[in-house]
């Protein structure tokens, strides 16, 4: 998916992260047709929600696991939270694309 000069601009003035974009065009579920022949796309709270739910069962899946190394383990959790922040993060934003889903127009 192409990202518009507008959009990419819009994302700098608002910090949004590259790696939101992305997280939110993969679990996006919720897609809104709005007027001008556009769609929103955004990640429901239901789905966050799961999301991390599973996450922190596999937390604690990894921390009760005796063959898995300590360092080992603190880097797997440590990235697991870092992903559920990112997460987190992005149950707030939204992505407005074209008909053709191919191009994001704007991001808010």
């Amino acid at each position: 998916m192409k990202i518009s000069k507008h959009a990419y601009q819009r994302a700098r003035q608002r910090g949004i992260k590259d790696h939101y974009i992305y997280i939110i065009l993969d679990y996006a579920e919720y897609i809104k047709k709005l007027p001008g022949k556009v769609f929103e796309l955004s990640i429901s709270k239901k789905d966050i929600k799961r999301m991390f739910k599973s996450i922190q069962d596999y937390i604690n899946y990894v921390k009760n696991q005796s063959f898995i190394k300590k360092r080992d383990k603190d880097r797997k959790i440590k990235s697991l939270k870092k992903f559920m922040n990112s997460f987190e993060k992005c149950s707030r934003k939204k992505l407005i694309v074209n008909q053709n889903m191919d191009t994001i127009i704007t991001i808010y």
